[in-house]
């Protein structure tokens, strides 16, 4: 019975350490009354997760992070470019480990789907709660979230900070549409007030992520909400993911044709403040399609993607011996040309055992979960790390919300679904 009761009052204290942790990332206000500063919050989650559950920093996935970033430590002893300062180790250790570690908990000891439940509804309230918030801080200014994130602007907007949704959850949301999409369209036939609420919720984050001038999480967000709609069945196989490589590879073609796409962003624009940046950006895109030169950010982001690549092609095996060359504007390219193939071998264990473990717990969102990896990992392509939102929810708040929507497909659904 002691047994038992303190089983149960480890999971009660996981549970609301994880919910402190997950308010201090989706909440900015929050530090103000509980004034953790950012530089212990993952420690002291990380504390605690060791203290309660130490078998979690043993799983495959953390032991390939844990070797990734040893060799980084060890190209930090050698004086790289690279890596000279040691917070470009500390800063992926702990929020990478952070989110792996919710992840492994969720999967190994949530059987009653309390923890999965608990997380999603905090995150999807309290990204809700900021998004309401920005709002009108948009309104006088379209780019205010994208410069809090800027250095060069940050200090200039550091009191409306605390009351902001982050440019870092911007794009961590992005990630999350696909499923949202799928579960929209479940719930259509079934329960209107469930569709309701998962449209409107939708909305409400889409809505963030268009205003929040994050060009590429836009991208990415609307792809993989087009691609969630169109989910016809639950079965991950080869045809899946042809559709989905055709779907990329005509919306690729599209985005070359002049017909197609400058009256497309021209009617895009007519939504948007002429101050924000995205609308620059269409400037710049819609020049190039006319003329058929790169000017301004499009060009430079080009020219930063071409650096890394050569630097890799130039020593593949080992990484180039020219560190201060990297872009530092791809995350994953900026990596390879660093470390080379042999020595990014256990990041991509990482990932792969990762999404190995996710995508075996999972039936019925396994399409939307295989569809928002891939706009993961081609944000991870097109965009250097964004700090939290890279990782919290790549590694944990996607997984979660996909089992979630297995829960309520398995428990909820049906039953109302047999009820009518």
């Amino acid at each position: 019975m002691i047994a038992k009761s303190t089983y149960i009052n480890k999971h009660r204290i996981y549970g609301l350490v994880t919910i402190w942790f997950i308010l201090t990332q989706t909440l900015p206000f929050f530090n103000l009354f509980v004034p953790v500063p950012m530089l212990y919050q993952y420690p002291i989650f990380l504390f605690f997760s060791l203290i309660l559950f130490p078998e979690l920093f043993f799983k495959r996935s953390l032991i390939c992070l844990y070797v990734f970033l040893f060799f980084a430590f060890l190209l930090h002893l050698l004086g790289n470019a690279f890596y000279l300062g040691i917070g470009t180790i500390t800063k992926p250790l702990l929020f990478m480990t952070g989110a792996l570690v919710i992840a492994e908990y969720t999967f190994k000891y949530d059987k009653d789907y309390k923890y999965t439940k608990m997380v999603v509804f905090i995150v999807i309230l309290a990204n809700s709660v900021m998004t309401f918030l920005s709002y009108p801080q948009i309104v006088i200014f379209p780019n205010v979230i994208r410069y809090t994130f800027s250095m060069e602007h940050m200090d200039d907007y550091i009191d409306q900070a605390p009351w902001l949704i982050t440019y870092q959850t911007c794009h961590g949301l992005s990630l999350l549409m696909a499923p949202l999409a799928f579960m929209i369209r479940k719930s259509f036939h079934v329960s209107n007030t469930r569709f309701i609420f998962y449209l409107f919720i939708t909305i409400v984050l889409f809505s963030i992520i268009y205003l929040s001038n994050a060009t590429t999480a836009l991208i990415i967000a609307i792809m993989l909400l087009l691609m969630g709609f169109l989910i016809r069945n639950e079965k991950l196989n080869s045809k899946r993911i042809t559709t989905f490589a055709v779907a990329c590879l005509v919306l690729g073609l599209l985005s070359t044709s002049k017909s197609v796409m400058i009256p497309l962003l021209e009617g895009l624009q007519s939504t948007m403040d002429e101050r924000s940046s995205n609308y620059g950006k269409i400037e710049e895109f819609k020049h190039n399609l006319r003329t058929g030169e790169r000017e301004g950010d499009m060009g430079e982001r080009e020219q930063l993607y071409s650096t890394s690549l050569e630097l890799f092609v130039g020593s593949p095996i080992i990484g180039t011996n020219e560190p201060e060359r990297i872009s530092n504007h791809s995350w994953f390219f900026d990596r390879l040309a660093c470390h080379g193939i042999f020595f990014i071998i256990p990041l991509i264990l990482l990932f792969v055992n990762h999404v190995n473990l996710i995508s075996r717990s999972l039936v019925h969102s396994k399409v939307a979960y295989a569809y928002s990896i891939i706009g993961w990992f081609m944000l991870l392509m097109l965009k250097n790390d964004f700090d939290y939102g890279s990782w919290l929810y790549g590694f944990a708040i996607l997984p979660l919300l996909c089992r979630y929507l297995d829960y309520l497909i398995d428990y909820k659904l049906k039953k109302v679904y047999i009820r009518k």
